[in-house]
């Protein structure tokens, strides 16, 4: 478990699960507490017999001055500054070589520790105000920490309005995904702003942000355990009602209902169990459950065969009615509807307008239609 959560700490994130997933990693820790007590008393007596060396050494010691006192080799008080001196140096020497290796080590995690705690409680401050999902991303420059040489967002501004579906569009690592990752506030723009509703997100609460913001990427992540947990992940008491309307949405529940044991049905090691549309349906019911007011579509489609393309493309265009879309597509088939379609090279919008109005214009997205073999009548 603990594996998986660092490795999708993005996608817990995204659903602001932490607490589900700090309760259930405390499940695992009282799982293993009776064995971890049974075996306390065995390194309890290892430790006891590894120091109680210095006791013979004491009593070899005090010995070893008794005899050279009786043969007058030596007066009292030397026999006895000798030995206590040697048995001071070796407790010294025990505790030290100890205590420097846990003190190097606790700097370390304490300083670690620290952080963590000072970024949750920055976490849990901000507005909770009621979200109804404009966008507004203006004049924006963004360099991932790992590559500070590298500017992937550079004066970007884009708009979308309440209930508006909008497109990106470009070439592939020209920024499109980091609008993502910056309104899900993985990140923190170098300078500009990213407003929802004309408010910073910086200064929104953030798991009230992520609560409003429905994610759905190119590669769904589901964790162990069923179907109806995959879906309500972090949720509690949530009707089974809501979740099967939710999956009519998703065009999962004809499946779904298909399995011998419905929702209940085990999904595999990573959805193993499942087919990658399949997945890609769980993982949009997932992201329809918290009723987000956003949904940020990152290539949902581009990793699917040709006829699951189609089933998931068209729950998708059912459910961006009534919210703000953001949809990133390599295929513009998918996203020629858009109320606007950004063309972005180089981190920068370098033309915006609807499907018809940049074909007319015949710039690099007319160009990039014409690659496609797509036009302006299919």
């Amino acid at each position: 478990l603990s594996i998986e959560i660092f490795e999708h700490a993005q996608t817990i994130q995204v659903l602001a699960a932490e607490n589900y997933f700090v309760e259930k990693f405390e499940d695992y820790q009282n799982a293993v507490k009776s064995q971890e007590i049974k075996t306390a008393f065995y390194r309890a007596l290892q430790f006891a017999l590894t120091q109680s060396y210095v006791y013979f050494s004491n009593m070899a010691t005090y010995g070893f001055g008794a005899l050279m006192i009786y043969f007058g080799h030596v007066q009292a008080q030397d026999a006895v500054v000798a030995s206590t001196s040697a048995s001071l140096a070796g407790w010294a020497v025990i505790l030290a070589s100890e205590a420097f290796g846990d003190f190097a080590r606790s700097h370390v995690a304490a300083k670690a520790l620290y952080k963590l705690i000072d970024c949750l409680k920055e976490h849990e401050e901000g507005m909770r105000q009621t979200i109804n999902g404009s966008i507004k991303v203006e004049k924006v420059n963004f360099c991932y920490p790992s590559r500070p040489e590298v500017k992937v967002a550079r004066n970007l501004n884009l708009i979308a309005r309440s209930g508006e579906m909008i497109a990106l569009v470009g070439a592939s690592g020209c920024g499109k995904s980091t609008v993502v990752q910056l309104l899900e506030r993985f990140y923190t723009p170098n300078s500009g702003t990213i407003k929802v509703d004309d408010y910073d997100i910086q200064k929104i609460n953030l798991a009230h942000l992520r609560n409003n913001i429905g994610l759905v990427g190119q590669e769904p992540v589901l964790f162990r355990g069923t179907i109806l947990e995959n879906i309500t992940l972090g949720m509690t008491g949530v009707p089974i009602e809501d979740v099967r309307e939710i999956c009519r949405k998703a065009n999962a529940a004809s499946f779904i209902e298909g399995f011998p044991e419905g929702y209940e049905t085990d999904v595999g090691e990573k959805g193993s169990n499942l087919s990658g549309g399949q997945k890609q349906r769980i993982a949009i019911a997932r992201a329809l459950i918290r009723k987000p007011k956003i949904l940020l579509l990152d290539e949902a489609t581009s990793a699917l065969d040709t006829e699951s393309e189609k089933i998931i493309q068209s729950a998708l265009n059912e459910i961006s009615h009534g919210r703000t879309t953001i949809s990133i597509a390599h295929r513009l088939s998918t996203i020629r509807d858009a109320d606007r379609i950004y063309y972005v090279e180089n981190g920068s919008v370098v033309e915006y307008g609807t499907h018809e109005e940049l074909i007319e214009a015949d710039g690099k997205y007319a160009a990039l239609v014409k690659a496609q073999t797509l036009s302006k009548n299919e």
